[in-house]
């Protein structure tokens, strides 16, 4: 750990120390009472009202004008000024946890958005118990108790909740160009085997489209490993036991497998750099890809390209996942993601209020809902004959901080969506709900959130991992390589400690 706070206050000073001290990117919280107001009687701290909420965030780093108008909207709705401090995606988590362990609990935010490695926080001891809170205000209470799916992956063993998700769960699946399937006569394949053939067939009959593409991410590749039985990282078995599955026979079957795809060219040559989800969406929309792995929500973009590029003829459709007897091929569960969490640097009188106005706006209220899933209306976008219509002229609906549909399952917008839109969110509701049907083979559950100390070596051991997963589906390396380098690696990061801890609990 103090080798990571390091690490951590180096990118810090690099950047220039980006918010604690920044003049341009203030985070200094202002005292909404005096300190002889602060020891009053309950009566008065419940008239205590914050002046103005610190929220660090990377959405929007480019385009301010988008935050300053949520700004406006957040302040007219609850009368408290949002400072919204915004860094770019890229380099979001690095220097949001190189700044909160630079700063002093006076000079931390009130909220932030979406930070990955929610156990380092927790370790620190950064983060606000939002439990009593959420008991609290009954709106949330409610939303939770309808759509557990946004705390589950954030609740302690003791009942603690240390953050909120702003999106439901999602999932991907492997789509397909089923204009291009139809004209060979395929059929929807039932077993690996014939998912296998399957991609042999569409290489003989388009021998310049790859017949599949999909994100390098081994996380991602679940949505073909969950069948052979092993996730990219470490399972919990039947009996509850954690385990990492990287050196068992199950997991080397699943890299034989892709490795035979690779090698006879029924995968993306480029799979191993393929870190940009943009270029693979565009290379199935492009015509360059029979198939692709991608989000359950990514019918109308696909739709979309596919009526422009192929003058109507090109049709979208799936690989119906389908049971093994070790899981599910065909789908990838994700938990619900980007959180929003509360850091130790709330004033505790105020932080009733702050919980209230934030994630009541952002969760309850229908013009928060409206702006956290569309963005700013009359902005991003506008209502034309009752009918959502966006304002960049591109698709009908844009994604920006939430899910659509909002994480609030009972929420109904003020307008309609179109037919191509409603078909987006009926196609992700469909493969969603093939997620719950199989639960029991898909959802394994881990709350990685609990385990600080895996999280503390999770994202050096992953990375190392993919890269040796490379190294011998591409044939650079062979499998004892692979054996001997993994097991030094979990080694030196002490996993087999780590994992007797977790069993012990």
């Amino acid at each position: 750990m103090k080798k990571l706070i390091v690490l951590l206050l180096t990118v810090s000073m690099l950047l220039g120390m980006v918010a604690c001290g920044n003049t341009n990117q203030p985070v200094s919280k202002e005292s909404a009472v005096t300190s002889e107001s602060a020891a009053t009687s309950e009566t008065v701290v419940e008239e205590k009202k914050p002046e103005k909420i610190v929220f660090w965030t990377n959405s929007f780093a480019s385009d301010p004008k988008v935050s300053t108008i949520i700004c406006e909207q957040f302040k007219e709705a609850t009368g408290i000024e949002l400072e919204w401090v915004s860094y770019p995606k890229e380099d979001y988590e690095d220097i949001m946890m190189a700044a909160l362990m630079s700063c002093k609990e006076d000079e931390l935010p009130d909220i932030i958005a979406a930070p990955d490695n929610l156990g380092v926080l927790l370790r620190q001891e950064m983060l606000y118990d939002l439990s009593g809170l959420i008991e609290n205000n009954e709106g949330i209470k409610a939303l939770i108790e309808r759509n557990p799916s946004i705390t589950a992956e954030y609740e302690m063993s003791d009942g603690s909740v240390y953050a909120l998700a702003s999106s439901n769960f999602q999932s991907m699946t492997i789509w397909t160009r089923q204009d291009l399937l139809d004209a060979i006569g395929a059929k929807q394949p039932t077993t690996i085997d014939e998912f296998t053939q399957l991609l042999r067939d569409v290489k003989a009959a388009y021998p310049d489209m790859i017949p599949l593409t999909s994100p390098m991410s081994l996380k991602v590749l679940e949505v073909m490993s969950n069948a052979f039985g092993v996730q990219y990282s470490i399972i919990q078995d039947k009996n509850g036991t954690f385990y990492d599955p990287t050196l068992t026979e199950e997991y080397k079957t699943f890299m034989d497998w892709i490795k035979m795809l690779y090698e006879e060219g029924l995968i993306d040559k480029e799979l191993p750099t393929n870190t940009s989800y943009g270029a693979i969406r565009s290379k199935y929309n492009d015509g360059k890809a029979v198939m692709t792995v991608m989000w359950d929500n990514t019918w109308q973009t696909f739709q979309n390209a596919m009526d422009k590029n192929t003058e109507g003829k090109g049709q979208v459709g799936i690989i119906e996942p389908f049971e093994t007897e070790e899981g599910v091929f065909g789908v990838h569960y994700k938990n619900a993601a980007s959180p929003f969490v509360m850091t130790t640097g709330v004033d505790p009188d105020l932080a009733q209020q702050i919980f209230d106005a934030f994630y009541g706006w952002m969760y309850l209220d229908p013009q928060g809902v409206e702006t956290s899933s569309y963005g700013p209306r009359d902005y991003s976008w506008s209502v034309v004959d009752g009918k959502y219509k966006d304002n960049e002229g591109g698709f009908d609906i844009g994604v920006t901080m939430q899910s659509v549909p909002p994480v609030d399952p009972d929420f109904s917008y003020e307008f309609q969506i179109s037919e191509y839109s409603q078909k987006r969110l009926d196609m992700s509701m469909y493969i969603r709900n093939i997620v719950i049907e199989h639960a029991d083979k898909v959802m394994k559950p881990f709350l990685f959130f609990e385990h600080v100390d895996y999280a503390g070596i999770a994202s050096d051991l992953d990375s190392y991992r993919t890269e040796l997963f490379y190294l011998y589906i591409t044939g650079q390396k062979d499998y004892d390589y692979f054996v001997k380098e993994y097991s030094a690696r979990i080694k030196e990061v002490g996993l087999e400690n780590i994992l007797a801890g977790m069993n012990a609990k």
